[in-house]
């Protein structure tokens, strides 16, 4: 069944640079039979874009990202009185300190 867009109820915004990765958490937050609207941004200036001009209810953030890390973009967000709200869901594929 196909949702209506009045159906949605939260905007998640993925910001991962692989597309395969893109597409597979895309996927499995469709599957959870809620009505969540994905957003995508392959970098973290796209993401400051898509921010600025939606409504985002939670982040789902890559720390290993083009031009930056995810850890940095957390905490820029925690910094911006607005930004600070919405839940950040970190994770990477490879460890590193911040990550342990």
């Amino acid at each position: 069944m196909r949702r209506r867009d009045n159906d949605i109820t939260a905007t998640c915004l993925i910001v991962e640079d692989s597309i395969v990765d893109q597409k597979m958490m895309a996927r499995a937050i469709s599957r959870t039979n809620s009505n969540i609207r994905v957003e995508v941004a392959a970098t973290l200036n796209a993401a400051r874009q898509v921010l600025r001009s939606d409504t985002i209810s939670m982040i789902l953030l890559d720390n290993n990202l083009p031009y930056g890390f995810g850890a940095n973009f957390a905490l820029e967000l925690a910094s911006d009185r607005q930004l600070s709200r919405i839940p950040v869901i970190m994770f990477g594929d490879w460890p590193s300190p911040f990550m342990w």
